[in-house]
């Protein structure tokens, strides 16, 4: 697949930490709004990952930040 986008790469994941203890997805929806149906999409990814829609940002590696990314940008 193509290169990450640094800069974009590194929003996406600040915006995930953006309040810290809060759940991905309180955190990515608030932020990541231009993308109607971002959320159901990366929670699709997120629950084949093995996790529940109450995932934390702490609780994913840098693999898996990678994928998400990944999803949400082809958006």
């Amino acid at each position: 697949g193509k290169p990450l986008n640094p800069g974009k790469y590194l929003k996406f994941v600040k915006t995930a930490f953006h309040q810290r203890r809060k759940l991905l997805k309180t955190n990515w929806q608030s932020h990541l709004n231009s993308k109607a149906q971002g959320w159901e999409i990366l929670l699709d990814q997120i629950l084949k990952m093995g996790f529940t829609e109450t995932l934390r940002a702490e609780e994913l590696n840098p693999s898996q930040f990678q994928t998400l990314y990944k999803i949400w940008e082809n958006l």
